[in-house]
């Protein structure tokens, strides 16, 4: 009975040692497990704080030029506190695909509604030259006469070419429609423009209008190639380069600074719409105007507005 004892103690105690050697390893392996989890964890939670930070680095990028150009909207609602008349003003950092609006609203466009026809005749050029008897150069000398010399007798030419009948209130219409599809809600053509030869035409009541964010939008368009097409938005780029109208906008920036940009002014308006080439960024500044008092004084408010917005973004 003793031995008998003696064996079991001995079967006890093996058991014993063969239970702590599992479970030291069975520990071991939850200890190991353990371990490779929190480094996956920590290597998880690494690449979230990066990712975090690039994501936040990015969103106070994008607050700062937005912030940037609140404070130009600030600065330029100043400027237009001072002045007579109303004012509208469209700013776009064509860098950063940021803007900012002045009372936007439909004004008489004066000769800003030259820039629509140009669009609208480079859009439908083969069907103009065909209505011009297939004269290709005059119409090209039309496009320079009426965009780069702002003559009224070519923009009234042009907009009877639109037609086949070489009629221009119809030449309206078509103009008209296109602009409709187009998306320049602003923007429509209802007469003539004087002096000129052909005198007054008009289809309706109304005065020819646009808004600063219509002509920006355009404006934009031959920036980015996509105005008809890229060879026909090269040459509107073009002529606006050849504006011989440069007392607006282009002397509110270093002389050296190229500037593609189209006028338009009467006895109570003075307008301008620029896309602006900074050494640093480029940008589209349009400005708008009615019931002035004072020509000299406006034109040297637009110029003030040019330097202003040309140091915000190109410091």
């Amino acid at each position: 009975m003793k031995e008998l004892d003696k064996r079991t103690r001995r079967r006890i105690v093996r058991d014993t040692r063969l239970l702590l050697a599992c479970a030291v390893l069975a520990a071991g392996i939850y200890i190991w497990g353990a371990a490779q989890k929190d480094e996956r964890t920590s290597s998880d939670s690494v690449q979230e704080e990066e990712i975090t930070e690039e994501e936040q680095s990015a969103g106070e990028d994008s607050d700062t030029e937005e912030a940037s150009l609140e404070e130009l909207r600030g600065t330029l609602e100043t400027l237009l506190a001072r002045q007579s008349g109303e004012w509208s003003i469209y700013v776009k950092d064509l860098q950063e695909d940021v803007s900012v609006t002045i009372q936007n609203q439909p004004l008489y466009a004066a000769s800003l509604i030259k820039l629509f026809v140009m669009e609208k005749t480079f859009s439908d050029f083969e069907q103009v030259t065909a209505n011009a008897s297939g004269d290709e150069e005059r119409v090209q000398s039309l496009l320079a006469d009426m965009i780069e010399r702002s003559d009224n007798e070519a923009f009234n030419e042009l907009v009877r070419l639109q037609s086949e009948e070489l009629d221009f209130a119809q030449g309206c219409v078509l103009i008209d429609k296109y602009l409709g599809e187009k998306g320049y809600p602003d923007t429509a053509i209802y007469h003539s423009l004087s002096p000129s030869a052909t005198g007054l035409i008009s289809i309706a009541d109304e005065q020819n209008s646009t808004s600063v964010e219509d002509c920006g939008q355009l404006l934009e368009r031959i920036y980015d190639g996509t105005c008809v097409s890229k060879e026909a938005s090269g040459q509107m780029l073009e002529l606006l380069m050849n504006q011989e109208t440069v007392n607006k906008i282009p002397k509110g920036v270093p002389e050296d600074v190229k500037v593609a940009n189209k006028t338009g002014e009467t006895d109570e308006v003075q307008h301008d719409a620029a896309i602006v080439y900074g050494p640093q960024k480029d940008y589209i500044l349009c400005v708008m105007s009615r019931d002035l008092t004072g020509a000299g004084k406006s034109i040297r408010l637009i110029q003030e507005i040019s330097k202003v917005t040309y140091e915000y973004l190109n410091p």
